[in-house]
């Protein structure tokens, strides 16, 4: 209870009530907590960068890795061909049939040619080894083993698969209950006679792993990510590092792969699967783990986690000093304030407290004057303007005895209607219903739809004045019809583009009227091709909206924007109003922007 008491005492009741507290609390949220967030949010969209940025890379990479690749497996390739541009091969390769001495210089000639072969490519080959058909035998030599020489059946070419594969890579599984044994990587170059194309020999060379071995360390330069080079049915034929993976680990990655249509890359467990399909029996894998990325971001957190809290606490400090020594004279004047309920009700005014000259005591003396004025100010500012406007709107509507002219235009309508003059009745019943509509004093708020149809009257009129020059477009969104809207707001904005908008245009007269519900708001357009506002004119339109010029209205025959505007405002918000846009000598639009309401809601 005591901690309680004291924490509410000290520390809640002073911060609710001291505005110091409040401006150092204000002042400090407003530098700390954006910066937090800022860190956060960059934290977020620097990790998502660099999740894609490791997966393009790593794309580009295997790419690479691709070309690179099956460069040197054509580069040993082409090696292999230039074994065979030896002459002397075919000559020697039928000399070891014949008697001894020939045989021995055959053999010689074979020892002396391979050893030389396999060590002008040590750097890739282990084992070289030449089969001649003709005399079915097969020459070998490897670093392991020194020259020797072997018979071979006569079926050796149909049953030995490393002849199946010549151009291609061979591996040799061998899989039990326990491990795989794999052996190779093979590649073979048949010999064959140019002029029948009979095959007389083969050249095959067994690789070392190296190959393997600096792709896969072009690639691993991640924490924790290793590289596969796998077969057409999964089995795992080379891996980056001494950590070996069983071929059943591997098979639920390589499912994925074998299904995947489009795309080098896919998560899978926690970790980036990177692959290439090298050719029909090989394929390169890479793995990384995902958290490489938010690791690396967590490090840089910790990091901008304590630049802001060293940042902050030099602004605390900061602002705890300037706080208090700038509300150190509004506390001043706080206390010759004590009474102001006092005041409020009627009592004497205090004397004056403040002794200083600065603005504080012009604030204190100022103060004091409003009590006096400010509820009468407030309600007579407020009723004249609500006055005034209603005012202004009853007064235009009513410049001539609506009903008289009414009745008289009904009159002429039916004698046009005596006389076959449809298109005078037409212009006076569209005229005559504008003025029924104008009639209804007792409507401020009407629905779009009823207002669209006073402006439908009006623009009836204007077409069967000017004709073919006159082209009306609307796109008016169903669920707008129902929204209700200050009565006349559309009209007079429409009229003005015959007054001012059409001057001198000699083109064809375009007026665009839409409406459209957006974030529950209601928006109405009317725009025209006309000649546009002059940039001084609709600064000066912007103004009077804004409200820095005081309340006045264009002309006195018609309802201006500025009418317009602070009805919107008065009834649905300041925030909402009139938007001009223009543009001279090409347009000029007109938004209407206020709260999407239904009378039902009204």
């Amino acid at each position: 209870m005591k901690i309680k008491y004291f924490f509410k005492k000290y520390i809640v009741t002073p911060m609710f009530r001291s505005l110091r507290m409040k401006l150092f609390l204000l002042t400090l949220l407003v530098g700390i907590v954006p910066l937090v967030v800022a860190t956060f949010i960059s934290r977020q969209n620097s990790q998502d960068a660099m999740r894609q940025e490791i997966i393009k890379q790593n794309l580009s990479k295997i790419e690479w890795v691709d070309s690179e690749f099956y460069n040197n497996v054509d580069r040993i390739d082409e090696a292999l061909t230039a074994f065979f541009f030896d002459s002397n091969i075919l000559f020697y390769s039928s000399k070891v049939e014949e008697n001894d001495s020939w045989k021995t210089v055959g053999i010689q000639y074979f020892k002396t040619k391979l050893k030389s072969y396999l060590l002008a490519n040590y750097r890739d080959f282990m084992t070289v080894k030449y089969y001649t058909f003709e005399s079915n035998r097969v020459f070998s030599v490897s670093f392991e083993k020194d020259f020797f020489v072997e018979d071979i059946t006569g079926d050796e070419l149909e049953q030995n698969p490393l002849f199946k594969h010549e151009g291609g890579l061979f591996y040799n599984i061998q899989t039990d209950e326990m491990e795989q044994t794999i052996d190779g990587p093979y590649l073979t170059k048949i010999y064959r006679r140019f002029d029948n194309q009979e095959i007389i020999g083969a050249l095959v060379v067994k690789l070392n792993w190296n190959l393997f071995a600096a792709s896969s360390q072009l690639l691993t330069t991640e924490k924790d990510s290793r590289v596969f080079f796998i077969d057409n049915e999964g089995r795992i034929i080379y891996q980056s590092n001494n950590k070996h993976y069983a071929n059943n680990q591997f098979h639920e990655v390589f499912q994925y792969i074998k299904e995947s249509e489009e795309g080098d890359f896919f998560i899978h467990k926690d970790e980036y699967i990177f692959y290439r399909k090298l050719s029909e029996s090989l394929y390169l894998v890479k793995t990384m783990p995902t958290s490489i990325a938010t690791e690396f971001y967590n490090e840089i957190l910790s990091s901008q986690l304590l630049i802001i809290f060293v940042t902050g606490f030099i602004i605390f400090g900061i602002i705890l000093f300037f706080s208090a020594q700038l509300t150190k004279p509004i506390r001043t004047l706080t206390k010759s304030m004590q009474n102001i309920d006092g005041i409020l009700e009627g009592e004497e005014l205090p004397v004056m407290i403040t002794k200083t000259n600065d603005e504080i005591k012009v604030l204190e003396q100022s103060y004091i004057f409003m009590i006096h004025k400010i509820r009468d100010l407030i309600d007579k500012e407020y009723k004249q303007r609500i006055e005034t406007q209603s005012a202004q709107l009853m007064a235009l509507q009513a410049q001539i005895n609506p009903h008289f002219m009414y009745n008289t235009l009904q009159m002429i309508g039916a004698m046009a209607v005596d006389k076959e003059a449809i298109e005078i009745y037409q212009v006076i019943s569209a005229y005559s219903k504008m003025m029924r509509y104008n009639m209804q004093l007792t409507e401020e708020l009407v629905t779009v739809d009823q207002e669209l149809n006073n402006v439908q009257q009006y623009i009836q009129i204007q077409q069967m004045r000017f004709g073919d020059k006159l082209s009306i477009h609307t796109q008016i969104e169903p669920l707008t019809t129902d929204m209700l809207i200050p009565k006349l707001s559309i009209q007079p904005i429409v009229e003005n583009c015959f007054k001012y908008g059409f001057i001198k245009r000699e083109i064809v007269w375009n007026i665009h009227i839409r409406t459209w519900i957006e974030s529950e708001n209601l928006f109405i357009e009317v725009s025209d091709n006309g000649i546009g506002i002059a940039k001084r004119h609709l600064s000066e339109i912007l103004k009077n909206l804004s409200g820095e010029n005081q309340l006045h209205f264009y002309n006195s025959d018609h309802l201006g924007l500025r009418n317009i505007d602070s009805r919107i405002k008065m009834h649905f918000g300041k925030e909402y109003g009139l938007k001009v846009e223009s543009e001279k000598d090409k347009f000029t639009r007109i938004t209407i922007v206020m709260k999407a309401t239904k009378r039902s809601e009204a």
